[in-house]
């Protein structure tokens, strides 16, 4: 299974999983898909990129790449796919202290944001 993480974001490459692994992450993730499902919406661009996770310090993951597409679901906000026509970089947007780049291949990626239980229910890992 070919998995991008940088900070609290994951990156599925879907065409890469095999059935059973795609059975196995779906397990975990009923809303998964092959493709966008429907009803998830576009993301705008923000300062020119994609945002694919927001930090709580400004210091954002983005794609910066002109054929990138983000659709987040309409009822979960740590879940969302990203749709490349053309191989991009991920990057993280700080000075210092920067997670590693990962050059993603043209494709449909599943992004899910790290969750931890916590008394008051599920919430977002913190990066």
């Amino acid at each position: 299974m070919h998995v991008i993480r940088q900070g609290e974001l994951y990156l599925f490459e879907l065409e890469s999983l095999t059935t059973d692994e795609f059975d196995d992450l779906k397990r975990l993730n009923p809303e998964l898909e092959r493709d966008v499902p429907a009803g998830f919406s576009e993301a705008a661009r923000e300062d020119g990129a994609l945002v694919c996770a927001h930090s709580e310090t400004g210091h954002h993951h983005v794609v910066d790449a002109p054929r990138a597409r983000r659709f987040v679901s309409p009822s979960d906000p740590l879940v969302a796919y990203l749709v490349l026509g053309m191989e991009a970089e991920l990057k993280h947007r700080r000075e210092d202290h920067t997670h590693e780049s990962h050059t993603l291949a043209k494709g449909i990626y599943y992004a899910r944001l790290q969750r931890e239980s916590t008394p008051d229910g599920w919430q977002r890992v913190r990066d």
